[in-house]
């Protein structure tokens, strides 16, 4: 065929198909549809409303009745916000992203795990007491299940574990200097000692914290057989850790500070054994004893992290002793690299174009409809998520500026401190900055635990602003 025929052939093709395609929508809008669909649309004979099987056409509908304006402002406005909604989700993204990464950026849990984790384990696996041997003690913390055990834990596992005052040898050395003498022992200098699992300082000493329970009545001294059989006095059961607390109440010690006591580091481990042996002889361990701490505050160089470790024990009223070695840390430095400050001035000018498009939107709002618009026009589901991601997100930030406030007063007094010293005469002005490090630092943690645990929910926030943008698609 010539190629003018070809041509001419397929115009006749293409004004074919376009004629099909017009007779097809004119049948459709030639189709009789339902009058009571349309609910402005009354009746052809009685003007009233239609009866069942009435029908009109849509080009009727359109020509005769037309279409309220309310239900086209509706549709116009329902369009627009698809729109809008749907044009949102790059920069939802960009808000998830730049959370993410400040989050990430600024915990960098990994480096947190690997102070915490290897001081948990050091005490878990190393604070040994039952020894039959110079090397070989049978039992740990999670083995103390008595005052005694208590006791004996304390004095043959974890202070020996945290008070090292000479340098240690392997076992096969070690023998061989008792029949054969090999090599002098090498004390080390004060300022060496109070050095944990190689890298961890340990800040002032060990605190022992513990709370006492109130005297109460007992559950059976209404009928006298508390007085005939037990014959002393019943104590307060409100908090009696008869089951193993979780961690949230775990964490929270209500201490009786008359009871507090330090083992300072930089006491000659002899003395610190002899008043480990002296609190025991005075009871200081007993039977309204309901929870014990030992508070170990740690400062790592190599990470920059302050950490507290704290070693729980709980005393049920029904005899067992729960164990707990709960640590918590806040970094020294919370701006370590260019890219921290980069991804926090994403994050806060996404929160503050989400605060300005909102109240643009209710100011026009209230601009044309009056205060009550808010209620009638504006109030809707995902405006309530934008404005509670707004809130949220302020909070997450207010918390994160009081999180380096606390950790600037924790380095001051560290700073405080000063290098590692002679801190054991409890009026000695070292250990009263001691003491107050470990105010500051149990202060930072906490609140450190409790920006994680809001870091935690937030993304819940931003999933309903996904939500928001998603709703939007086809």
């Amino acid at each position: 065929m010539p190629s003018g025929a070809v041509v001419a052939h397929a115009t006749h093709h293409d004004h074919t198909a376009r004629d099909g395609d017009d007779e097809t929508q004119d049948v459709e809008q030639d189709q009789e549809l339902e009058r009571i669909v349309f609910p402005w649309v009354t009746s052809k004979k009685t003007r009233k409303m239609p009866a069942a099987h009435e029908t009109i056409t849509a080009t009727e509908v359109v020509n005769c009745h037309g279409v309220p304006r309310f239900l086209v402002k509706n549709f116009v406005e329902n369009d627009v916000s698809e729109a809008a909604a749907c044009t949102s989700l790059p920069f939802t993204l960009l808000l998830v992203f730049s959370y993410s990464f400040m989050v990430i950026g600024h915990m960098d849990a990994p480096t947190l795990r690997a102070v915490e984790d290897s001081i948990k384990f050091d005490i878990q696996d190393n604070s040994n007491f039952a020894f039959d041997s110079d090397y070989m003690g049978h039992k740990g913390m999670d083995d103390v299940n008595s005052y005694v055990d208590f006791w004996s834990w304390l004095g043959r596992g974890m202070i020996p574990l945290a008070f090292v005052n000479e340098q240690a040898w392997s076992e096969e050395l070690t023998e061989l200097n008792k029949t054969k003498h090999v090599i002098d022992p090498q004390p080390w200098p004060p300022k060496q000692w109070g050095i944990l699992t190689t890298y961890n300082r340990i800040v002032g000493g060990l605190r022992l914290r513990q709370e006492q329970a109130p005297l109460g009545t007992c559950k059976s001294s209404t009928s006298g057989i508390a007085s005939y059989f037990y014959r002393r006095k019943c104590l307060d059961t409100a908090q009696s850790y008869g089951l193993e607390p979780d961690l949230v109440d775990a964490r929270h010690t209500s201490p009786d500070m008359s009871m507090t006591q330090w083992l300072w580091i930089y006491k000659p481990v002899d003395q610190v054994l002899a008043d480990a042996k002296h609190l025991e002889l005075n009871n200081w361990l007993n039977t309204r004893t309901q929870k014990v701490e030992i508070g170990i505050p740690i400062y790592n160089a190599e990470y920059g992290v302050h950490s507290l470790i704290c070693v729980n024990f709980y005393f049920s009223r029904g005899g067992h002793i729960w164990k707990q070695i709960i640590p918590q840390s806040c970094y020294a430095n919370w701006y370590t690299s260019w890219y921290h400050f980069v991804f926090d001035a994403v994050y806060i000018l996404c929160i503050a174009w989400i605060l300005l498009n909102e109240v643009v939107e209710v100011c026009l709002v209230v601009y044309r409809f009056g205060i009550l618009g808010i209620w009638t026009e504006y109030f809707n589901f995902f405006n309530l998520i934008d404005w509670i991601s707004v809130i949220t997100g302020g909070v997450v930030l207010w918390m994160f500026v009081h999180v380096n406030t606390l950790t600037a007063t924790l380095n001051d007094a560290t700073k405080a401190f000063g290098p590692p010293g002679r801190a054991w005469d409890p009026s000695n002005p070292e250990s009263i900055k001691a003491k107050q490090y470990a105010e500051r630092l149990e202060e930072a943690v906490e609140f450190v635990t409790l920006l994680q645990r809001a870091l935690a929910l937030y993304p819940m926030i931003v999933v309903f602003r996904l939500f928001k943008a998603f709703h939007a698609q086809p």
